[in-house]
């Protein structure tokens, strides 16, 4: 298991779709 390579790809994919979110503002809600 590499944890240390799926705990940095989680946290690329979490900070990912952060930015995609603050891209688009009310468009989802």
């Amino acid at each position: 298991m590499s944890t240390r390579r799926e705990a940095r790809e989680h946290v690329m994919k979490a900070l990912y779709a952060h930015e995609q979110a603050d891209g688009k503002p009310d468009q989802i809600a």
